[in-house]
């Protein structure tokens, strides 16, 4: 079979990809390490692979290795986990806004352990790759594989919303990332987007070339059968909390968007809130707490959320800019909390915008104080757990790979 590179989409495969009962065979390489689950790029990439597995697909996950992680290929939830020491490994561990992580993944593309993940491919139905930072890594796929760039937002805007303001350099490096977002898309097969938003979005920067299927964010299936009164008692006294306190609770990683959001939380929201309050913040967005406010908890990062989704009244999403779609707003939802989100946190999920307070920041006091306790999950939250999605996913695989058969058939 050919190894030769792919000039951009819409190639026709050289060999057609075998249409049987065998299970698709897909390899995601990421610009994450897998675990643990910190951040929301992370949770959807293994949730999407281990949805893949539940479909029946087998599923190989190439990530960064990182400390306190296992060295070699381990099992997780039935997905095989691949560490690699990338040679820009240590220039990922930079915050964003110094060096955005798309341009050390770009570098690595024509090195020696790229070039070798590459060459196996092709015992691969499809390979997904998670950042547009694997643009040149999609146009060095070999052909007749499924390529796919599985993107989390619509990194163009991200990186140019980030650096408003900022000065020649910065802008210069959001540019930088815009143009392997675009080799990304163009050189893919399908682009998985978060939302329909997105996938508009990104057929407006890169025209025709971004074929996309719209694959939503999720949650863990077992939000559905949370047991709150036998959990709730015990988070709460873990926490310190006293019954007559309203626990308003925020989830996020150490991403720029969450970060704002914490503080204006702790600065704008709690300190207008009538009556006994408190504010949990979980994840590594509590950095941005001041430790000013003893109303203001920060948990660090917890691997099982349902303890904590039961101690809270409340989850909020004061999240002021961004695209793709926030994994916390159906985490709250599935776990049967009330939400109050601003109009940008809500994207991605406006079917429930009826089981949400919508609001913009300044009036989110008013909104947490009307809001009634937990009544449960809103109807048809359920096709977001992420066994659904994945099984969504499967069968869009399936498709490509009957799509390029037949692209195939009519070209030899």
């Amino acid at each position: 079979m050919s190894t030769s590179l792919r000039p951009g989409r819409g190639r026709m495969y050289e060999r057609a990809p075998q249409l049987s009962s065998a299970p698709i065979r897909v390899l995601v390489i990421t610009a994450y390490p897998a675990a643990p689950l910190s951040h929301g790029g992370r949770v959807r990439t293994f949730r999407l692979a281990t949805g893949l597995v539940g479909a029946g697909a087998e599923v190989d996950l190439v990530c960064p290795w990182s400390p306190g992680q296992p060295r070699r290929s381990y099992r997780w939830e039935g997905v095989r986990i691949r560490p690699q020491l990338f040679p820009t490994l240590p220039l990922l561990a930079l915050p964003d806004d110094w060096l955005p992580s798309a341009l050390p993944v770009s570098w690595e593309a024509p090195l020696p352990r790229a070039a070798a993940l590459l060459r196996e491919a092709p015992e691969y139905d499809v390979v997904e790759f998670e950042a547009s930072g694997h643009g040149p890594w999609l146009e060095r796929l070999p052909r007749g594989v499924g390529g796919v760039y599985g993107s989390h937002n619509v990194d163009a805007d991200f990186a140019h919303r980030r650096v408003d303001g900022a000065g020649p350099l910065k802008r210069r490096l959001a540019a930088q990332v815009s143009r392997l977002e675009r080799r990304a898309v163009r050189a893919s097969d399908l682009v998985l987007a978060c939302t329909q938003e997105d996938a508009r979005r990104f057929e407006e920067l890169y025209g025709d070339t971004a074929r996309c299927a719209v694959i939503p964010n999720g949650f863990d299936d077992r939000l559905l059968s949370i047991d709150r009164p036998r959990l709730r008692e015990g988070a709460r006294a873990s926490l310190g909390l006293r019954p007559e306190e309203r626990v308003l609770l925020f989830v996020g990683g150490a991403a720029h968007h969450n970060l704002r959001a914490v503080r204006s939380l702790e600065l704008e929201v709690v300190p207008r809130v009538d009556g006994p309050v408190r504010l949990v913040v979980a994840g590594k967005a509590g950095e941005a707490l001041s430790g000013e406010d003893p109303r203001a908890v920060r948990v660090g990062y917890v691997a099982d959320l349902r303890p904590l989704l039961a101690a809270a009244d409340v989850g909020l999403n004061p999240v002021a800019y961004g695209s793709g779609s926030n994994l916390k707003v159906p985490e709250y939802l599935a776990a049967g909390l009330p939400v109050v989100t601003t109009p940008v946190g809500a994207r991605g999920f406006e079917r429930w915008a009826g089981a949400m307070h919508v609001a913009e920041l300044a009036d989110f006091p008013d909104a947490v104080a009307s809001l009634p306790p937990p009544v449960g999950p809103p109807p048809g939250i359920e096709e977001l757990a992420w066994s659904g999605i994945g099984r969504r996913l499967y069968a869009t695989y399936a498709e490509l790979i009957r799509s390029s058969s037949s692209a195939s058939a009519i070209s030899s």
